[in-house]
């Protein structure tokens, strides 16, 4: 098995754990009918936006995410979308191991990339 495809692995089975985890707590009666996948992908971006912006006024923005996402080539992927999107693609570094990250970037980042895009 590639590291890719262990990594790939690993993820899913994290994933795997915590859906059957959430499966396991009861919900609020009729919430799956009530909210489409659309509608949760919309709320989870704007979460993530407000979350950044105010995660982006704290002292320390340190996030781990070596301990989300274990491997190096997976982080440097993500951190290179990152960048490109940030319009500072000089600032990736094929050889940085990007362990620890700013939390509030990394938030507006991925609740930029959420936005569903409106149909015309």
């Amino acid at each position: 098995m590639s590291n890719q495809e262990n990594s790939d692995s690993n993820a899913f089975a994290r994933y795997q754990r915590l859906h059957e985890s959430a499966h396991r707590r009861s919900r609020p009666g009729g919430l799956s009918a009530a909210i489409n996948p659309g509608t949760a992908l919309a709320l989870a971006s704007e979460f993530l936006l407000m979350a950044s912006d105010r995660f982006g006024r704290n002292t320390c923005n340190d996030f781990h995410l070596s301990r989300v996402v274990p491997d190096v080539d997976q982080r440097r992927m993500l951190m290179k979308a990152y960048h490109e999107w940030n319009g500072d693609p000089e600032e990736y570094n094929l050889f940085e191991t990007y362990d620890i990250v700013s939390d509030a970037a990394l938030m507006r980042f991925l609740g930029e990339w959420l936005i569903v895009p409106k149909a015309d």
